[in-house]
């Protein structure tokens, strides 16, 4: 069964809550953006991940709490969209990682399959 609380962490959908919901989703984006900020601070290296909005913003986040950018892509999946690419040595401040979705692939569920997919993905980095 799920709680307000859960779905609050992100563990199940809102919509199992039900109700109006529409100030709890607020609530959650802004501790979910507060935490990524706690998260930043305290780290010497940041994963800029492709998603729905682009990299910039996760990309200026990261800079602007002190990280060093890993930007991720994978090639015919996803394309970094660096900013001022012409103006600015990218490659002397962050990292560049380009997954290759091949090593991701899993003959079966079990849990070593898993281990050793990541560890694949991993030494590309």
């Amino acid at each position: 069964i799920c709680s307000v609380r859960m779905a609050f962490d992100g563990l199940c959908s809102w919509q199992s809550i039900g109700g109006n919901i529409s100030g709890l989703r607020d609530k959650r984006a802004s501790r979910m953006k507060n935490r990524a900020k706690e998260l930043w601070s305290n780290s010497a290296f940041c994963l800029v991940l492709p998603g729905d909005g682009g990299y910039e913003r996760r990309l200026y986040s990261a800079i602007d709490n002190g990280c060093i950018p890993v930007i991720v892509n994978a090639p015919g999946v996803s394309f970094p969209k660096i900013p001022f690419a012409r103006f600015l040595p990218w490659n002397e401040f962050a990292y560049f990682w380009s997954l290759d979705l091949s090593t991701f692939a899993i003959s079966g569920t079990d849990e070593e399959a898993l281990k050793e997919a990541w560890g694949r993905s991993v030494v590309q980095l």
